[in-house]
Parts: C-alpha cells; sequence; structure tokens
C-alpha cells in the first residue's frame, strides 16, 4: 500500500445518505446512477447509499452500484451500503460484489465514527443467512 498514506487524524467527514426505492430495475438504474454521481461531486467525503428499502435490483441495478463505486473512488469518497439480509444482498453476494463494495447491515454501523475512534469496517458476506434447515 506504498503512496497510499493516512494522515493520523482525519479532517471531518461530510456524509450524505441516498435512500433508494424499493425497486431497482433497468429503468430507474440510470436515474439512480446519476444521482449517486452528482453528489459524489459534490464535496462530500462519505455517500451512504441505503437500500434497507429495495426488495428487488436487477444486474443493472447491481452494475450501476459497481460504476457508482468507481465513481466515488475517482472523487476520492467512500461510497459505503446498507444492505440488511434479503434478496437484495444474497444477490450481491452471487455476484461477487460484497468483496468489492463496502456493505454494512444498518445505517448507524454505515455512519462514519467520530475522528480518532475507529471505523467498523464494511462485513464481508459469507452466504446467505444459514436459516433453520440451511445448513
Amino acid at each position: 500500500m506504498s503512496g497510499n498514506l493516512r494522515p493520523a487524524r482525519r479532517a471531518a467527514r461530510r456524509t450524505v445518505v441516498i435512500l433508494l426505492p424499493d425497486e431497482i430495475d433497468q429503468a430507474s438504474a440510470p436515474g439512480l446512477g446519476a444521482r449517486l454521481a452528482a453528489v459524489c461531486g459534490s464535496g462530500v467525503t462519505v455517500v451512504i447509499a441505503d437500500l434497507t428499502a429495495t426488495g428487488y435490483c436487477d444486474s443493472s441495478g447491481m452494475r450501476m452500484l459497481l460504476q457508482a463505486h468507481g465513481e466515488a473512488a475517482g472523487h476520492g469518497v467512500e461510497l459505503r451500503l446498507v444492505l440488511p439480509d434479503g434478496p437484495v444482498l444474497r444477490m450481491a453476494h452471487l455476484l461477487g460484489l460484497d468483496a468489492i463494495l463496502r456493505v454494512y447491515p444498518t445505517l448507524a454501523l454505515a455512519w462514519p465514527q467520530p475522528a480518532g475512534a475507529a471505523d467498523v469496517p464494511g462485513r464481508a458476506v459469507s452466504g446467505p443467512s444459514a436459516g433453520p434447515g440451511h445448513g
């Protein structure tokens, strides 16, 4: 990680939360991607895309999230996703996106910690929750 030095203290983070809709598909993904890109270019340091209410996200939506991640990185912005257990998280896991994107189960955990406190890293999801009979 040479050349990627970080100061011991960070400047105050400017965080924006974007609530995503209950469904993300090929019709809505481009507009949502443009919205995320605009926010990433607005001087914020952390963008939290809250997919708590999102029950359906097709491949175009997943692609949009990957593109938003790249757009954010290009602006020096950290993109965090709030993805509770459910079908969208399972799709992200099947596509391997949880290995690329920072995923948190709740908004509270995704929220950046105050300066000097250790941030909770995005969780790596090992697979869908194993309920009774799913071993």
